[in-house]
């Protein structure tokens, strides 16, 4: 199955030279934005025996520090025929030095700071984009860039899903972009969603010109390492857009920059904690997603156990989280463990008669489990929202956002 829906058609305004696709911007502290080249490894292929949305990430990728390029203060040239320079004399104030670059720590805090105030829902940038298809001319680049941001939805209810099209999925959320381009898979990185996203922000700001970021309040909580995932609000209601193209260009500026910002904080909810003695693997990230028409986000998080965890890599434990507010059945959600071969699911759903649908198909579920090799466990339905979660504990400092502060 395609990962891909079909995309509306974007109608863009004729131009006299052929216009190109904005090539994808590398992540990089640059004037006027601040593109975070994360560390964030990204999963290796799964076992051939189980079809998964994980792997191994065993290669080590270059640290943050090694990433984040710093300036430097250029000398200029004199003048022709200038006066040679004399020497300064024994009493003069010492010469002004460049002030050090900031550390990637310092970076990263002020990433932080900038982008939870901005971020919010790719959704709300895709379903502003379908309410425009067909409606609106828009510049030829920005029509094709547009396009390029809508097909990165995956529809949900067009057939079975295989673990290699969930898995697809995963690597193009744009969590692994940084570390794609070190690894030297450029080819994949072009076509994830960062990059979908950079090329359409760059599009929109060669049309309009760099318009000032707008602070929101944002209807998404900021995504948490280590909390539970949660859906608390849909995403797909159609959004209310003005009439003059121009206008409806600064809302997509504004929304584009709202969703870079979100998943740049899904990056930093990635990063591995400095503190802990063993270094698990554990990637945050949003899937937008279709189910009957409708759009929605599919909040994800996957876990993997320390390597020192068990004596054998195949042994050793994953486990996938992840949350979906539907319109009919309220917000849904599940916890997947595997161990060896033996897999555990928790289902949970805030609407009793969904919790009871769900109960009502755990034989089947049960089948499948089976179906492709694996060993059921535990499978548990719950009606009601999982318990709020205590913030990580010191340890975690700087990999996480304290949205009460």
């Amino acid at each position: 199955m395609s990962a891909a829906t079909s995309v509306p058609a974007i109608a863009p305004v004729p131009s006299g030279s052929q216009a190109t696709t904005p090539a994808p911007v590398v992540g990089a502290v640059a004037a006027g934005r601040m593109d975070i080249p994360y560390a964030v490894a990204a999963p290796a292929s799964a076992s051939p025996q189980v079809s998964s949305v994980t792997g191994s990430a065993a290669t080590a990728l270059p640290p943050v520090a090694q990433m984040v390029s710093s300036s430097t203060v250029g000398q200029h040239a004199p003048p022709p025929n200038a006066p040679a320079a004399q020497p300064a004399p024994a009493t003069a104030a010492p010469a002004a030095t460049a002030p050090p670059p900031a550390s990637p720590q310092v970076v990263l805090a002020q990433m932080v700071q900038q982008a939870l105030s901005r971020q919010d829902s790719i959704v709300g940038l895709t379903t502003a984009l379908a309410a425009i298809a067909g409606k609106v001319a828009l510049p030829e680049p920005v029509a094709k860039a547009a396009q390029q941001v809508l097909a990165m939805r995956m529809p949900l209810d067009t057939g079975p899903l295989s673990g290699a099209s969930i898995k697809a999925a995963v690597q193009r959320s744009g969590v692994f972009q940084e570390a794609l381009l070190v690894s030297g898979q450029g080819q994949a990185a072009a076509g994830d969603v960062k990059s979908a996203l950079l090329g359409l922000r760059q599009s929109l700001g060669t049309w309009l010109g760099n318009q000032a970021p707008i602070a929101q309040l944002s209807a998404v909580a900021p995504p948490i390492r280590g909390q539970v995932p949660r859906a608390r609000s849909g995403d797909g209601a159609p959004p209310e857009l003005p009439d003059d193209p121009v206008e409806i260009g600064k809302v997509l500026i504004e929304r584009t920059e709202a969703a870079l910002s979100r998943l740049r904080l899904h990056q930093h909810a990635s990063l591995p904690d400095p503190g802990a003695a063993r270094q698990d693997g554990q990637w945050s990230l949003d899937l937008p997603v279709m189910v009957a028409g409708q759009q929605h986000l599919l909040q994800m998080q996957i876990h993997r156990d320390p390597e020192k965890e068990a004596d054998r890599p195949e042994d050793r434990g994953w486990q996938v989280r992840f949350a979906i507010n539907l319109a009919e059945r309220g917000e849904v959600g599940a916890q997947i463990s595997l161990r060896a071969r033996t897999t555990g699911v928790l289902l949970w759903a805030e609407d009793a008669e969904t919790a009871q649908s769900l109960g009502a198909a755990a034989d089947s579920l049960r089948e499948a489990i089976a179906g492709v090799g694996l060993v059921p466990g535990a499978i548990l339905v719950r009606a009601g929202a999982p318990a709020p979660q205590a913030p990580q504990s010191a340890s975690g400092a700087g990999h996480y956002v304290d949205a009460q502060r």
